[in-house]
């Protein structure tokens, strides 16, 4: 199972006015002692948390007996202690620091503005008294510095972005004089023109510049400075003072600045998500306005930078965005209603339920596909896939169970292969904590994939499905809740399985069941299933020690090493394989530094996204591998820089987020191609982060801001192509299903997604086309070719049903479908040809 550690979403870290009254809350779920773990395998039932006692730790105080709720706090560092006690009884404590500052803050603030090609800095507007909110500027960043001191380039945050070429930064503080007063000094040096500003006396633009001022004791004044960045510059500013005087600012009267929007008009329902970024967006009396209307704040970024919104119902026309903070206004970015602007992308909070009424409820899901028959299937820890026919609005017709794996195995992970025509299942299933259930120490390579195949009975009730063949046999497995995730299955047929990591962070532990490193854990493995007379048999040279065991057999091999615990997985239209990862946790082992030295400090972790690449190592410690790869030896923290033979994370996440999928539907355009993570929720809560890629694939946009895309979420995230995201939920147990409010073309047919969207070259494979005015369908074309046998037509215009034609071997092409009304359009890339 992923990680599910503690984690407490008060504000770290952030600058809070002073005595705030702040929101505690808390994420629970089954990965350490923060969590429960108790789980029944014959029933199913599994352990919930039933008491929350948060203490402030410096005085013993009780602060709250929630899971979440308001206190206030006093100024400064804070160290919240959080006790939860699970139904069996079992206790754990974790701790988190809130810092709660004062507004008045040592240093100063400063802003960066694009420079046209004729602007320079200290002539109009670009002079003293410079602010965000000046007509003619255009702010692009925005940072808070304890001391003018830029040696090593500007900080983050104030460094222009790539795009322009010229900048201007402008720094302001007050300067206020000590108890005694007197003359003030200022010198500075810098790689373009500089000024300084104090107390009405200012320097004119130079290589340096110096100042200097005369005040008396406890006398305040502005100070400022202006520089000119060129396109090449490193950015480097010194500012050194002497004299009996401090720099400070003010919080809650900065000017804020809007950098831009990703949004810059909306239909007058409004209804969308939309992300501003800016400098100075502090939480202190925040307001977002467009044109005079109050929009709702659904997340707030702690260094000012963020802020994402709802856009609030307008009239035509324009309404440029502002932002408010303790009551300074900020400049504007252009924003304008009207019935032209594409369909907002929104999406409504709903579970899985019964054609008839009622939630489905079902016993621990931890893992989903959707089958090329339309039907989902929900694989399960208790050794069982769930079976649900759904109608066109994903509502349960008819439910059947697979044959129990049996042997005390849990399932985490689901997958069809695209390559088949039949709808053969392959699942991933694994004998957890095998260690309490008195299994011999060879149970440490107990993990399997396996196929389901139908039975011939009734999709209505029974057993419908029944185990066909072992694919792969002897892959690692923790002695703990780690074992073998998501399967995937790449365009050349072959098969991609994530592996979990046998250890915390490179180093057997008591907690853990004293269990080493094996050839193929924390990895994700390779099996190359398209072989001729392929071997999935995976055998050792010994079972007694898996630190020292090698692998002598089975085609199986690593693919890529350092993966923790990647829950999560996905192949990307642009070709690339992304994976989440957990990270380690404290008290389950030591960090792994070399293949002889470790240290037990330190190995604490937040989640991340990876960019899976054949042959790269990501951070997670094999000492067993390490003897014929030292770096594999290394554990390699979330926030390492770059080394030699180390691939750094793309992005990171809160813990525990595991599931991903990409957006590839026509529904909602701007969204295609994004990736969307979905974070563990142990009740109806939980988080879906929205993630841009950079054109190359390798990045994020953004870094690690996300954008809250969804405030509930589950285990795994899978995207059916009606539009609907659907989310097992392991402790509800129920299916969370995010549904699309759109409205569709009523002239034209228009197709939403096709089912499975992957194929072989040869063709002849069955493709159901979703979307809506489809019940008049004349003909489908994939590629331009036509999809023969059209059938099983929903009347209610919502699918079709076609076997697909021959196509180029690894192209990506159109799905459109012809009626009487009209052509649908077509992005282009709705279905995806294999090379085999």
């Amino acid at each position: 199972m992923p990680r599910r550690k503690a984690t407490i979403p008060a504000v770290i870290g952030a600058v809070l006015t002073a005595g705030l009254v702040i929101g505690l809350g808390v994420f629970f779920g089954t990965r350490n002692k923060g969590h429960t773990h108790y789980s029944d395998p014959a029933t199913g039932e599994i352990g919930k948390l039933v008491s929350y006692e948060w203490k402030a730790k410096a005085t013993g105080k009780v602060l709250l007996k929630e899971v979440e709720g308001v206190v206030k706090l006093p100024v400064g560092d804070n160290v919240i202690t959080l006790t939860v006690v699970d139904s069996t009884g079992d206790v754990h404590s974790d701790d988190t620091v809130v810092h709660v500052r004062q507004t008045l803050q040592a240093g100063a603030y400063c802003n960066s503005y694009a420079v046209g090609a004729d602007a320079k800095a200290g002539t109009a507007p670009l002079t003293w008294g410079l602010s965000p909110a000046k007509e003619g500027v255009t702010p692009v960043g925005g940072a808070r510095v304890g001391a003018l001191d830029f040696s090593n380039g500007l900080p983050a945050g104030l460094a222009p972005p790539d795009d322009v070429d010229a900048t201007v930064v402008h720094c302001v503080s007050t300067l206020t004089a000590g108890t005694t007063g007197g003359k003030v000094s200022f010198s500075a040096t810098a790689d373009g023109p500089v000024a300084l500003f104090a107390n009405g006396v200012s320097s004119p633009m130079g290589e340096t510049a110096t100042v200097e001022v005369n005040l008396a004791p406890g006398a305040a004044a502005t100070m400022e400075l202006l520089y000119s960045l060129s396109g090449d510059a490193a950015g480097k500013v010194v500012v050194k003072a002497t004299g009996d005087a401090a720099l400070t600012f003010d919080m809650a009267k900065l000017t804020p600045a809007l950098i831009n929007a990703t949004l810059t008009e909306s239909q007058p329902a409004g209804g969308g998500q939309l992300t501003l970024n800016g400098a100075g967006l502090f939480d202190h009396d925040l307001k977002i306005l467009f044109g005079n209307v109050v929009s709702k704040i659904t997340e707030i970024d702690p260094l000012g930078r963020v802020v994402q919104v709802k856009v609030p119902a307008g009239f035509s026309g324009p309404a440029p965005i502002t932002a408010v903070v303790g009551g300074v206004k900020s400049n504007a970015l252009p924003f304008k209603y009207t019935a032209s602007a594409a369909a907002p992308v929104v999406f409504k909070g709903d579970v899985l339920k019964k054609a008839g009424g009622g939630k489905v409820t079902f016993k621990q899901p931890t893992s989903m596909a959707i089958g090329p028959d339309g039907r989902l299937y929900v694989g399960r820890r208790v050794g069982i896939v769930s079976v649900f026919s759904v109608n066109s609005d994903l509502a349960v017709t008819a439910t059947c169970e697979s044959v129990p794996l049996g042997n005390s195995r849990e399932i985490l992970g689901v997958a069809f292969n695209p390559a088949q025509k039949a709808p053969i299942l392959y699942v991933s299933s694994s004998i957890l904590d095998w260690k309490k259930k008195k299994l011999p120490n060879t149970a440490w390579a107990n993990g399997e994939v396996v196929t389901l195949v139908p039975t011939g009975g009734n999709y209505n009730g029974g057993k419908c499905l029944k185990k066909g063949k072992t694919i792969v046999s002897g892959l690692p497995v923790s002695a703990h809740d780690h074992g073998i995730n998501d399967l995937v299955f790449l365009n050349d047929g072959n098969l991609l399985i994530s592996v979990g990591g046998q250890t915390n962070a490179g180093i057997p532990a008591e907690k853990l069941g004293f269990v080493g490193a094996s050839p193929l854990s924390g990895a994700i493995v390779h099996a190359a299933i398209t072989k001729p007379n392929f071997n999935g048999a995976i055998k050792y040279d010994q079972m007694k020690d898996e630190s020292k065991a090698r692998k002598v057999s089975g085609d199986v091999r690593i693919y890529a090493a350092g993966t923790r615990n990647s829950f999560g997985m996905v192949l990307h239209t642009n070709g690339h394989v992304y994976a989440t990862d957990n990270g380690p946790s404290d008290g389950y082992g030591g960090r792994s530094l070399s293949c002889t030295q470790m240290s037990q400090a330190g190995q604490k972790d937040i989640d991340k996204l990876l960019d899976i690449v054949d042959g790269k190592f990501y951070g997670h410690p094999n000492r067993n591998r390490g003897r014929d790869s030292p770096i594999q030896c290394k554990h390699f923290p979330t926030t390492s820089g770059p080394a030699p033979g180390y691939t750094q994370p793309m992005t990171t996440f809160p813990t525990s987020t595991d599931g991903l999928v990409e957006w590839t539907l026509n529904l909602f355009p701007s969204l295609r191609g994004n990736l969307l993570a979905s974070k563990f929720a142990p009740s109806f809560n939980g988080q879906v982060f929205r993630l841009q890629l950079t054109p190359d694939g390798k990045g994020i946009v953004g870094g690690n801001k996300h954008e809250s895309f969804h405030p509930q979420s589950g285990v795994r995230i899978a995207l059916h192509p009606s539009g609907v995201v659907a989310m097992p939920r392991v402790i509800v147990g129920d299916v969370l299903l995010m549904r699309p409010t759109f409205k569709p073309p009523t002239n034209a047919p228009f197709v939403s997604g096709v089912n499975p969207a992957r194929g072989g070259k040869g063709g002849g494979f069955p493709m159901t086309v979703y979307g809506w005015g489809l019940s008049t369908t004349t003909a489908v074309t994939v590629g331009g070719k036509p999809c023969t046998a059209l059938r099983d037509v929903k009347q209610d215009g919502r699918a079709v049903t076609c076997t697909t034609p021959a196509g180029t071997p690894g192209s990506a092409v159109g799905v459109v479908v012809t009626t009487p009304q009209g052509t649908s359009a077509s992005s282009g890339q709705e279905y995806r040809y294999m090379t085999v």
